[in-house]
């Protein structure tokens, strides 16, 4: 990490964090972290979006009938709960592989879970990253 002052951006505390320290590493410069309640207020917030980038072209260049047909075919239990495991896995890996290739952390520093109060599984790493790491990693 640069010393404070340099030329890293990701060094710079806004004001809004000025006093807030990282109790895992006095030495970063603040603590940026959300919690996970923020997180999924966000992604919650966020789903419009992400249906009007990812359904509305499939829905104008196929057509309602071929869109309707996919999603009853993944609709059903017996689908939809396997498939569903399955990308979680995937999904908190991606974050993983974000980590080890983006910031460069060991293998032993990525914990993955579930946040039982928020029914949230997860990806952690227990390594202080730059931002722009954790960024690119989150990302995935």
């Amino acid at each position: 990490m640069s010393e404070p002052g340099g030329s890293d951006p990701t060094d710079v505390v806004p004001p809004e964090m000025e006093g807030r320290v990282n109790a895992y590493d006095p030495a970063v410069a603040y603590d940026a972290t959300i919690s996970m309640v923020a997180a999924n207020l966000i992604a919650i917030g966020l789903l419009p979006l992400f249906v009007a980038v990812l359904v509305l072209p499939f829905w104008l260049v196929w057509g309602s009938a071929v869109l309707g047909a996919g999603f009853r075919s993944v609709a059903r239990l017996e689908v939809m709960i396997p498939l569903f495991l399955a990308l979680v896995v995937v999904h908190e890996g991606l974050h993983a592989a974000g980590f080890l290739g983006f910031a460069h952390v060991r293998r032993e520093d990525i914990r993955f879970g579930i946040n039982w109060k928020a029914l949230s599984p997860y990806a952690h790493c227990r390594a202080a990253v730059r931002a722009g790491a954790y960024k690119l990693a989150v990302a995935l």
